[in-house]
């Protein structure tokens, strides 16, 4: 075979190689894209407001439900979230909220809540129940049961910082009741 021959067989080699690389490449970026639709997609949804909602009550023990969402991207406005339980915490109401959702703890299997601003919240206890943790333990697990979120998409959400402008918290002791406001 002449050297002109092997040339140009190498040459067909090299360009299906290069190809190949660029249809990879146009493959991820278009892979990428859908994907950032397909998540931003599920957080505009009612679906995700009706989760995040179940998770913060679950931190208090109580069950509550958000506002509807404004949403400017990955930021959200809500003009409040109100809750109540029949457990230690008996109500919580918070106002005036703005988050952003991070996508970084996708891989860890959670939605990240960051630079958290709530206007006014407010808690009310009552000291006097007990904590019931076998029925906690049971409701969380009702809670992942019902879950129809896609395998991939998170099913924890964590808090990274929260600032309350206003705080007030009322609670009924043995002693009877107690109430602290305007705390920062």
């Amino acid at each position: 075979m002449s050297r002109r021959s092997r040339r140009r067989n190498g040459g067909a080699e090299k360009r299906w190689l290069g190809k190949a690389a660029v249809g990879l490449l146009v493959l991820g970026v278009v892979s990428v894209g859908a994907g950032y639709v397909a998540v931003r997609s599920y957080l505009h949804s009612e679906e995700f407001r009706k989760f995040l909602s179940a998770e913060a009550g679950k931190v208090a023990g109580v069950s509550g439900e958000f506002s509807p969402f404004r949403w400017q991207g990955l930021a959200v406005d809500t003009d409040g979230f109100q809750a109540t339980g029949d457990g230690l915490v008996t109500a919580v109401s918070a106002d005036g909220m703005h988050t952003e959702v991070g996508l970084g703890g996708l891989k860890r299997g959670v939605w990240e809540i960051k630079g958290t601003n709530v206007r006014r919240l407010d808690v009310s206890v009552d000291a006097r129940k007990r904590v019931d943790e076998e029925a906690i333990a049971e409701e969380e697990r009702k809670s992942e049961k019902r879950s129809s979120r896609p395998g991939w998409l998170p099913r924890d959400a964590e808090l990274q910082e929260m600032q309350v402008g206003h705080l007030s918290v009322k609670a009924i002791l043995e002693e009877g009741p107690v109430t602290a406001g305007g705390m920062k």
